[in-house]
This record gives C-alpha cells, sequence and structure tokens, in this order.
C-alpha cells in the first residue's frame, strides 16, 4: 500500500491523492481502503438493517480547544491573568502573535526569578501553561518544550507571513479525542526533581495530548475521502448548485454514507471529518454519531426506505448529467450528522461525556443504486429542492473531507519515545527523561516536493513539531481515570 501522508501542523492539511473523489466512487476500491477491510456491504438496504438510521461510536470523544498557535497553542497559560483583565493570551488582537510572544518571554523571566529566589508560589504553579507544568514536572529548568511551542509559533509565522485565527491543532485534538481515554479528574503530582507539587487538570492533559497527536510522525499514516478546497471562488453549476472544482466538491456522498454507517452504525467506531465544504479553512472534528430520514428525490416525501426508492428514469433529474454509470434508482437521505466540538479550556476538577459539546450538521444527499441496490455514488442537495435555474443555487453544507489512521488501533508517539522502547518509566532517570524530552522537543519534520508517482524528492522546508513525550503522558493519564 502506498504510503498515505498527511502533512502540515496547522489545521491547513493536504493530502496525497491516495482516495480521490470521482462521481462513480463506491465500487472501485476507495471505500474498503477507508473502513480497512472488504467486510462490508454496500447495499443500501444491508446498510439500513445493520447500522440503522441512528448510530454513535462505543466511546464519546471528548471535547477540547483547538489550541490556537498565535496564542502559543500549550504555552498558553489559560487560567492565569495576563495584564490588567485578561486571562491567558488573546487571539483576536491585531498581530496577536507577536504581542503573546512579548507577553511570554516576560513573563517566564518572571517565573524563572521566582524559582531562582525559592519563591515560586503555589497559585503561579497552579495556573501555568499545560506546556509549562509538563517542563516543571519533568524537572526541565529550561522549560525546553514550553520554548519550543514559541519558536514553532514564531517560525511558522516567518513562514506564512500571516497567521489566522482558526489555526491551531485541530487534526492532533480530534485525533486524540477518538483515541485516548477521557481525562477524567484533576490530580497533584510531585516534581521528578522533589521540588514542587503540580496539580494537572483535564484540560492540561487534553493539551498535551493534542499536541502529541497533532505533531506525531502517527499522521504521516492517514487515510482520507474528499480532497481540500484550494480556492474561495469554487466554480458552481447553476441548476443545482453542485461544486465543479474537483478539489471543492468534496467527499462523494455514497462514499460518505456507506463509510459512516459501516464504521460509526456497525462497528461503533469515529472518524474526523472537515466540517466545511467549498473554503480554505479547515475544521477537523471526530464524529459522535448520527440521525437519518429516507425522502423519495421525486415527491421530497420523506418515509421508510423501501417507500423512498424512485427509479432514476421515472422524472426529470437535475443531477441527471453527473449521475455514475449504471444509476437505476435513486433515494433521498437527510441526516443530522452530529460531531464533538471546541470547548474553552478550564480548571474544572473533573470531565466527563457530559461536559463534552455536541453540535449538529443538517446534511441533505441522494444516493446512486444499481440493479442490485448497491451504493455506487450520490450527489449532495442543498434545503431546497433543486432544478430552478438561478445565479444563486441553493448550494448544499456537508464535510469536504474524511479521513483517520490506517492502523485499526493508533499510537501517537514522540521521536524520542523510541530511545527507551519497552522500558518501564519508573526505571527511567530524571536526567534520560528532560534529555529526551528536549530532543522530542527540537523535532524537526522535512516537507517534501513530490513527483507525479507520489515520491519523495527534494526538502521544500523543514518544520519544528514539539513533541511531548508520549511515556510521561501515558503515566499522567493513569493518573487521571
Amino acid at each position: 500500500m502506498k504510503k498515505i501522508v498527511l502533512f502540515g501542523i496547522s489545521t491547513v492539511l493536504s493530502f496525497s491523492a491516495f482516495i480521490s473523489p470521482s462521481y462513480a466512487s463506491v465500487g472501485d476500491g476507495k471505500v474498503s481502503a477507508f473502513i480497512g477491510d472488504q467486510n462490508y456491504s454496500s447495499n443500501v438496504f444491508d446498510l439500513n438493517e445493520k447500522a440503522g438510521v441512528v448510530g454513535a461510536p462505543k466511546r464519546q470523544p471528548w471535547s477540547g480547544t483547538f489550541w490556537p498557535l498565535r496564542s502559543g497553542s500549550t504555552a498558553n497559560p489559560y487560567a492565569a491573568r495576563i495584564g490588567k483583565s485578561k486571562v491567558g493570551y488573546i487571539v483576536s488582537q491585531t498581530n496577536g502573535a507577536s504581542t503573546n510572544m512579548r507577553l511570554f518571554e516576560n513573563r517566564m523571566q518572571r517565573i524563572l526569578s521566582k524559582m531562582a529566589a525559592g519563591k515560586l508560589s503555589d497559585q503561579m504553579i497552579d495556573e501555568m501553561a499545560p506546556s509549562e507544568k509538563y517542563d516543571l514536572y519533568l524537572g526541565d529548568h529550561d522549560f525546553s518544550f514550553t520554548h519550543a511551542e514559541w519558536q514553532s509559533v514564531a517560525e511558522h509565522k516567518d513562514f506564512s507571513g500571516y497567521m489566522a485565527m482558526w489555526e491551531g491543532t485541530c487534526h492532533g485534538w480530534s485525533m486524540a479525542a477518538i483515541n485516548e481515554p477521557r481525562p477524567a479528574k484533576a490530580f497533584t503530582v510531585p516534581s521528578l526533581d522533589g521540588k514542587y507539587m503540580i496539580p494537572f487538570y483535564p484540560h492540561d492533559l487534553k493539551a498535551l495530548s493534542t499536541r502529541l497527536w497533532g505533531n506525531s510522525l502517527i499522521q504521516d499514516f492517514t487515510i482520507s475521502q474528499g480532497l481540500r478546497c484550494n480556492t474561495r471562488r469554487a466554480e458552481k453549476d447553476k441548476v443545482t448548485g453542485k461544486i465543479l472544482n474537483e478539489t471543492c466538491e468534496g467527499v462523494n456522498p455514497g462514499d460518505f454514507h456507506v463509510s459512516l454507517l459501516e464504521l460509526v452504525g456497525a462497528r461503533k467506531e469515529s472518524f474526523v471529518i472537515n466540517k466545511k465544504s467549498n473554503v480554505l479553512d479547515v475544521w477537523n472534528q471526530p464524529v459522535a454519531g448520527y440521525e437519518l430520514n429516507y425522502f423519495n428525490p421525486m415527491t421530497e416525501e420523506k418515509g421508510t426506505l423501501e417507500k423512498s426508492v424512485v427509479r432514476a428514469n421515472a422524472f426529470k433529474d437535475p443531477f441527471q448529467k453527473f449521475r455514475a454509470e449504471g444509476t437505476k434508482s435513486l433515494v433521498g437521505v437527510e441526516m443530522t450528522l452530529k460531531y464533538t466540538a471546541e470547548t474553552f479550556p478550564s480548571h474544572a476538577a473533573t470531565d466527563s461525556d457530559q461536559d463534552d459539546k455536541i453540535n449538529d450538521l443538517k446534511i441533505r444527499y441522494d444516493l446512486e443504486l444499481d440493479a442490485n441496490n448497491q451504493v455506487i455514488g450520490g450527489e449532495w442537495r442543498g434545503k431546497e429542492a433543486p432544478g430552478k435555474k438561478t445565479e444563486t443555487p441553493d448550494v448544499a453544507k456537508y464535510p469536504g473531507f474524511l479521513w483517520k489512521f490506517i492502523d485499526q488501533h493508533p499510537k501517537a508517539y514522540s521521536i524520542a519515545d523510541f530511545d527507551f522502547e519497552g522500558t518501564d518509566l519508573s526505571k527511567v532517570s530524571r536526567d534520560v527523561l528532560v534529555a529526551a524530552s528536549k530532543k522530542a522537543s527540537q523535532f524537526r519534520y522535512n516537507h517534501y516536493n513530490w513527483d507525479e508517482n507520489g515520491n519523495a524528492t527534494t526538502v521544500k522546508r523543514t518544520e519544528l513539531k514539539p513533541q511531548p513525550l508520549a511515556k510521561v503522558l501515558d503515566a499522567l493519564f493513569e493518573l487521571a481515570k
């Protein structure tokens, strides 16, 4: 299997072309690659019976934040007073990243001064950023991981020339929320050098886990359906509102339907969607469930699946020129797709499913069925019935792309974790852990130019990707159960 690469540290994602959109897509092997095997059916009736009209993953992905880059990511002391009345580093100001970096430098000088004088108070420790607590816990008084977080922000700003408010690590949070256990409670633990007692809150661990999953090399082994839109002015069909740009048309509805019902409905697993389509912005969200109804694409009437299937040649279909070859019948689907949304970090002492924010994405589409009722494609539909010729047709809302890891049981690691793979953490000295943490904090990722065969050629640029140690986070997550 070709190596699948997801590269970029922020929500600005781009995918190598392993799975790409097409009109006739379900039967060409893309869904089986995404699901991970061929043990599923694409028959619309079999899927309905197997998965049902309501589905959810076995474990609800937890809410967190995407830790905006311009606020320092996990180096944002979100609970501390900064200035006269502000809490943490603000995001929405003009040139916010540069201002926040100056605030951080001043703050770090105060912390180091207090530490040198033996006057680092419990309150100052309590209000530290997640990265600062991580460094202090290890006894790394150089605050290597924290400095690397801000260094990566500065380098990203220099490279891009601009840092949008939505740029962060939602690709790390969304996957951590699916694959890491929920940190359920706060706890206090002594630093490894015995000098400080450090309180960790659930959102502190969520932050560190988000950065690990976002910057881990596991992001090189992803698989997707659909592509990221690369323009803000996608071409639209004037009759149906269908997006015509290949990179902006989103995941095919047939691919989406079969993948969602098989993975979430039948197997009780989750994956990540970009909830936006037809825009440059990317918002990665973990799927938390779905509820669906069927409707007749000819009459728009809701009903059972059996009563909603209509022959493709029974009416004037506005999407007819886009239909997959072999389409014999159609059925409409109206869905409430549920996803876990972001919440602001806090010092809440506990965290549970009830603390998560679950949002709804209302979507409509039809499925193209062959003579054996196999799903072979589909089209996204807006709120209004398509077919009225206008300069502003109703443009559908739907996920721009779906993605997950190739490994069915993924685990994120820093590059330094492999230096003591299989070693009991209690048997690793603090000096070794601090040295490993410094190494992981300075990890640089090579972005390559790619040839037409998907092979890496020359290095385009390198990117600083600070990583906390997975071994340390695993130990902290155990304390948060």
